[in-house]
């Protein structure tokens, strides 16, 4: 056991234990040394495209060994993608109905700024109803002792609607949660059958210093500024993405399932969506922005 001390800051008493919100415990996983970025010289630390990567380099949590696969694009443009499954009759991965993949060896510190890409296919037959459904989440490490807490930000589909959900400490030295629910939200039917990129620009931070900046299909969406938006962890956080019902699946609507791209993360070296995106490889620059704080309007 050992004792870090930061000044204003919680101490931590490691090592830290598993939560079901959810470190990777699955005999799947893949472990790595934690490395923490945030500082000058970093740029790109994650630039995993499934159609190039595959799975290689990821984590894979899943109670299913086919939970988590290759396969072909379902509009046929993207060569492979990665499908995310679960079924209610599956394993349990973490304490729950879950298939997802990370890089959680590489975190993006708390106070520091992290950028993120990711797109998502829910299928048109997508059934409206049951528990909500995490299709993509930024997680934090939890320092020992800490309680048990959802994450920082999860891209969830609850009923009929897409939202994003933000939990953050209740202070610098109490890390029970604060969580405000759908920040951001539009109607899920604009999601299904089709791809929907995602970038995310988020300075992290457990006090009024937190901001982001979310672009859906290269729009920006949202806006929130002096607002907490993670915990006091002396470890950073870390993406995920796949599909995770933490209340579990039923008899009714027995499975779910979504598709992948893959995972990109950047930091403070970029300043703008355009940046950032060229970085990782991509062409694809912003697209004029369309939007009232919080409520999406643009296609």
């Amino acid at each position: 056991m050992y004792d870090v001390r930061h000044a204003g800051r919680k101490a931590y008493r490691g090592p830290a234990r598993e939560y079901c919100q959810c470190r990777q415990t699955s005999t799947f996983s893949t472990a790595a040394t934690p490395y923490v970025f945030g500082v000058a010289g970093v740029t790109i630390t994650v630039n995993k495209r499934i159609s190039s990567n595959g799975l290689t380099g990821f984590g894979l949590e899943t109670g299913n060994a086919a939970g988590l696969t290759l396969t072909a694009d379902p509009t046929g443009v993207a060569g492979n993608v990665m499908r995310a499954y679960i079924h209610k009759d599956d394993a349990l991965a973490g304490g729950s109905h879950r298939s997802e993949a990370s890089v959680s060896g590489v975190l993006t510190a708390v106070g520091a700024m992290g950028w993120y890409w990711w797109e998502t296919f829910i299928p048109a037959n997508w059934i409206v109803g049951g528990n909500e459904a995490i299709i993509w989440q930024v997680h934090d490490t939890p320092d020992g002792g800490d309680p048990v807490r959802a994450p920082p930000l999860a891209m969830t589909v609850v009923g009929d609607v897409l939202r994003l959900d933000s939990a953050a400490a209740v202070s610098g030295v109490d890390d029970n949660q604060v969580k405000r629910l759908g920040i951001w939200s539009e109607p899920l039917a604009k999601q299904l059958g089709k791809w929907v990129r995602w970038d995310l620009q988020v300075m992290w931070n457990y006090t009024s210093g937190g901001a982001m900046n979310l672009w859906r299909n290269r729009r920006k969406v949202y806006v929130d500024t002096a607002a907490k938006n993670c915990f006091n962890d002396v470890l950073g956080l870390y993406a995920k993405f796949g599909v995770y019902v933490p209340a579990g699946l039923a008899a009714a609507i027995p499975d779910r399932e979504v598709y992948h791209r893959g995972l990109i993360v950047g930091d403070n070296a970029y300043s703008t969506f355009n940046g950032f995106s060229a970085a990782s490889g991509s062409s694809a620059t912003e697209l004029e922005t369309v939007m009232a704080v919080g409520v999406a309007v643009g296609t």
